[in-house]
């Protein structure tokens, strides 16, 4: 296996996925379409003026609708968009509107992807994404259950990867993911440095895990 990459900034085995190659470049427009989520992970990293508010933001500005969107990605000179949140698919209306406009505007080539935890995926939600033109779908499986909606999204014709935080002593759950994945042709697993902020740095340290350097990165 060849590791490939700067260990400071991060390491990764063959080709990275479009919308990783694109983020490195500073090309995607980072979309928060919402912060309301019904899984209520003790590591979440999403902040509390944000968390469970049915707020947009386009980069770090607030906007209110699909055209502020635009004009952001005007102002970047974006060559794609990360729709995160909460969980965008709580708010599936606004995504797919978004989506459309975004492709409409930039072309088919704006490259667009997607986090959930997969907790609401299903066909008529994976039709529509993909009917929209959503290039990318990373799931975050919190429950084992979540990981039946990534069976459903890799009958579409769509990149699917799983995208996980590195907990320090879930090793073996990690491994057990990558496996699956593989067993299954997920494409590819993201593994990320876990966050310590100021919405969870509380349960973190309860549970023995300080920041180790800067202010945010987890020890071990």
């Amino acid at each position: 296996m060849t590791i490939i990459g700067n260990p400071e900034i991060g390491l990764y085995t063959g080709k990275l996925p479009k919308g990783c190659e694109l983020c490195r470049l500073g090309g995607k427009l980072v979309l928060f379409i919402t912060g309301e989520c019904d899984d209520n992970c003790y590591y979440c990293p999403v902040s509390d003026d944000r968390f469970g508010k049915n707020r947009i933001f386009a980069n770090e500005t607030e906007v209110k609708d699909a055209m502020d969107v635009i004009y952001e990605a005007y102002r970047m000179k974006a060559l794609g968009a990360g729709i995160t949140g909460g969980d965008p698919i709580l708010e599936i209306g606004r995504v797919i509107e978004i989506i459309d406009k975004l492709k409409n505007e930039f072309s088919s080539d704006f490259h667009i992807h997607l986090y959930t935890t997969g907790r609401y995926v299903n066909d008529d939600v994976m039709k529509e994404l993909v009917s929209a033109g959503l290039d990318e779908i990373r799931f975050h499986p919190v429950k084992e259950l979540y990981l039946n909606a990534v069976k459903i999204a890799l009958k579409y014709d769509i990149d699917v990867g799983l995208e996980l935080p590195a907990i320090p002593n879930e090793g073996d759950k990690i491994v057990r993911l990558v496996k699956w994945a593989e067993e299954n042709n997920v494409k590819f697993v993201n593994l990320n440095e876990l966050e310590l902020n100021a919405r969870n740095y509380l349960n973190l340290n309860s549970k023995g895990l300080h920041a180790k350097h800067g202010i945010t990165g987890v020890e071990g």
